[in-house]
């Protein structure tokens, strides 16, 4: 994911939370690890570990700035059987 590029804070592993939020149920945050994070770039690259079939959104939080905003950022999962 890459952050606004105007994001004034250091794009840090140390700094930075990522958590999976249910559009369904906004109160369930499922906390995402975060594998790699570039400040040049202001991305992040984070392990998504799959989730049950529905709308998500991804909500970002540094421990100086707070929430970051992450609008437009949404995972879609989708359960299929392909074969049994």
């Amino acid at each position: 994911m890459t952050l606004s590029s105007n994001y004034s804070g250091t794009v840090s592993i140390n700094d930075l939370s990522v958590y999976l939020i249910n559009d369904n149920d906004p109160k369930t945050l499922k906390p995402l690890y975060i594998i790699t994070a570039d400040n040049t770039l202001k991305t992040l690259n984070v392990k998504f570990p799959g989730a049950p079939s529905g709308s998500y959104s991804l909500r970002v939080v540094s421990k100086v700035f707070g929430r970051i905003d992450t609008d437009g950022l949404k995972i879609t999962v989708i359960a299929q059987v392909l074969d049994y």
